[in-house]
Order: structure tokens, then C-alpha cells, then sequence
């Protein structure tokens, strides 16, 4: 059925002084169905494809301090797809919701955001990074994969490059009392925005690509650690390629997919 997580066993050759060696990187493979309508752009997700997309939960990759603690607050990623667009739907459970910055490609990961690395090539050669907080601000970066551990100076260069017709919807959620509940994010990324890949878009069903998903919570008052969650926990840092999930476009989904 096409909720099921399945995992995929990627073997990855890596060079190194003393030889050739091999290791194995176990990722998660996210089956992103065919959008049976249109989907529109408003952040509500009231779309029969939205109900019944399968549903990624990120997962703790680390507190800042470490304090051994599960997760503070929980986000739900989703996926669909057309010959137009890649659909993302976000969740975004946060009590107390702050960021500053509404300024385009300004650095959001030092405040609250979410973040989307996505790799048509899979090669980690050329990648998208889009940072978003709840704001609707974008900071949009192609980054350049041959450069070994970037500076931020660098990393501000490559934000030089933007989306040209993404879409994004945020909507904010409060108690009758104005206490925070959290947010949600949908976004359209038109396939014409992969136009630096060596591949062909839009997909063709069974096609993949590599992507991964992530969160930065920071509280805005008192002690506890800075919150980081993905999709795919990466050991170091999250501008590791081997470690992105794979998504494999699927077709919409029929009546037999359905119990």
C-alpha cells in the first residue's frame, strides 16, 4: 500500500587516504502519490490528496544541550505531485512561536524554521536548501556540493540563487486565549525551478530523487536546549547528501489502496 515506510540500503563509495572503502547508509523512502486534483495553495489542506498522503513524523537528531529528552514539539511532513508542481505540506506543532526575520534569504536557522534540502540528481553534486519560518520568509539556496564545509560568507553566496515562481501559504493557529498552537506551511515547487539538473522533470512515475526534511525550535525564553528534528537523522552536519531520504513518485492513488 502506498503508506508504507519502506527503507532503502544505499551503498556509497568513499575515498580515502588508506584505499577504497565501503559503507552502507540506511535511508527512508517516502512514496509521494499523483495528485488526483488541484491543489491549492492556501496552507488549510482541505484536499482529498492531503488526507490521504502518506505522513512523515521528524524525529530528534539532537538537543543542544543534550539532556536526553524526547521531543518538545512534533512536525508532520506530507507529499504530492503533478506535471506542474512538487506539494509540500507542513505541520508544525510550536507553543511558542517566534522568529524576527522577514527579511528574503536572510539566515532563519539561527531564530525558528523548517527546512527542505532537495537533490534531483541524487549525486549531492547540486542541491536545493529552502529555509522557511512562520512568516512566510524564504531563504532559497542552491548549494554547491564541491565545496567541503562551507562558510556562511559562502553558503550567503549561493543564496544568490532563487526560486522564480515558488509558492507558499502559511496559516497561524491560536487558543481563544492567543496562546500559540503552531503553524502550517504548503508549498509549490514548480518543476522548471529544477532546471540545473541532468534529469528530466516532471517525473515520470517510479522516478526518485533524494530529499530531506528538518526543523530548528529554539525557545524564546527560559532554559531549554535548542530542538533539532528531521526526517533522516544525519550524524554531524545536515548539509550530508548520503543521508537524504528518497522519494519515489507514485501514481494516484485507486479504490484498492484503501482498506
Amino acid at each position: 500500500m502506498i503508506w508504507e515506510i519502506c527503507f532503502l540500503l544505499t551503498v556509497l563509495t568513499l575515498d580515502s587516504q588508506t584505499g577504497n572503502n565501503h559503507s552502507v547508509v540506511v535511508v527512508p523512502t517516502y512514496r509521494a502519490s499523483r495528485a488526483s486534483g488541484p491543489i491549492q495553495i492556501d496552507g488549510v489542506f482541505t484536499e482529498f490528496d492531503w488526507l490521504t498522503a502518506q505522513r512523515i513524523r521528524l524525529v530528534k537528531i539532537r538537543h543542544d544541550p543534550e539532556d536526553r529528552k524526547p521531543l518538545r514539539e512534533n512536525t508532520e511532513v506530507a507529499a504530492v505531485w503533478d506535471e506542474q508542481n512538487l506539494y509540500l505540506r507542513f505541520i508544525v506543532q510550536d507553543r511558542e512561536m517566534w522568529a524576527t526575520n522577514q527579511k528574503h534569504d536572510a539566515r532563519l536557522w539561527p531564530e525558528e524554521c523548517v527546512e527542505i534540502f532537495l537533490d534531483p540528481d541524487g549525486d549531492g553534486r547540486r542541491y536545493i536548501e529552502a529555509q522557511v519560518n512562520w512568516h512566510g520568509n524564504v531563504r532559497d539556496i542552491l548549494v554547491d556540493g564541491s565545496i567541503k564545509n562551507p562558510t556562511p560568507a559562502q553558503f550567503d553566496e549561493m543564496a544568490r540563487w532563487d526560486f522564480r515562481y515558488l509558492q507558499t501559504a502559511v496559516q497561524v493557529y491560536r487558543t481563544a486565549k492567543g496562546e500559540d498552537l503552531g503553524w502550517t506551511l504548503e508549498m509549490a515547487i514548480p518543476w522548471t525551478e529544477l532546471s540545473f539538473s541532468r534529469r528530466h522533470f516532471p517525473p515520470k512515475v517510479g522516478q526518485k530523487i533524494r530529499i530531506n526534511f528538518y526543523r530548528v525550535e529554539r525557545p524564546h525564553h527560559g532554559p531549554l536546549p535548542v530542538e533539532w528534528s528531521g526526517w533522516n537523522p544525519v550524524p554531524g552536519d545536515l548539509h550530508d547528501p548520503s543521508h537524504f531520504g528518497q522519494f519515489v513518485f507514485s501514481p494516484a492513488p485507486s479504490s484498492n489502496d484503501f482498506p
